[in-house]
């Protein structure tokens, strides 16, 4: 498990989820699989900080290595590859700054997104790639 690529979102998290459902229309070479920050795969394979923490939603696990915040969503679109690759070019914007987007929003995201039954994704990946 530890070699497959995980997208580990935040499970009530409305913005999460939208993300994931992106991920899952746009992923046609089934390059990722998805777990909820709050079930056993992510805490068999990350080190999951508090639930508390109102800013953290989103990890990516490349199979080597974990992404967390801005870094995190960068890797995941050039993995996606395609247009979305493009994004991946604001690699040139300092971490520091870009982390302070991605805190802002995820620091914001139930009141403006809301709160979801945990793992309520739409267009649900099939079989294998929603691990628990």
């Amino acid at each position: 498990m530890k070699n497959k690529r995980i997208v580990f979102f935040d499970g009530p998290c409305g913005l999460c989820n939208k993300f994931i459902g992106f991920l899952i229309k746009r992923d046609h070479a089934k390059h990722f699989h998805y777990a909820p920050l709050q079930g056993e795969t992510a805490k068999e394979l990350i080190e999951v900080k508090s639930e508390s923490d109102e800013s953290f939603a989103l990890i990516y696990h490349d199979g080597a290595d974990s992404h967390e915040a801005s870094d995190a969503v960068i890797e995941i679109m050039d993995t996606l590859g395609g247009i979305w690759r493009v994004l991946s070019w604001s690699r040139v914007v300092p971490t520091s700054w870009r982390n302070a987007i991605y805190f802002l929003v995820a620091r914001r995201r139930f009141k403006i997104f809301g709160k979801v039954e945990a793992c309520s994704l739409n267009g649900r990946p099939p079989g294998d790639r929603l691990l628990p």
